[in-house]
């Protein structure tokens, strides 16, 4: 089951949080990530996000998210990455 718990708007990116209890126990936490409310997918047709651990800290997933928006070149080394 998922569980939206959080959103987070930095410019023309938005971030919604999301538990799930039925994934990776280690890794139960998911922010998926859109662009002008539209899902920012790759270059294979997923949607981009990142996973975080059940113990995360709040403040690196802020810190994530800003910097996410903000810069171009963190943002596209993440999405060829990732």
């Amino acid at each position: 089951m998922r569980v939206e718990t959080g959103k987070y708007q930095f410019f023309d990116y938005k971030f919604v949080l999301e538990f799930d209890t039925g994934g990776d126990p280690d890794f139960p936490y998911t922010v998926w990530i859109y662009q002008n409310n539209k899902p920012l997918m790759d270059s294979n047709k997923q949607q981009i996000r990142k996973e975080f651990p059940k113990n995360f800290n709040k403040r690196h997933l802020e810190n994530f998210c800003k910097k996410f928006a903000s810069d171009e070149a963190y943002r596209n080394k993440y999405m060829i990455e990732n």
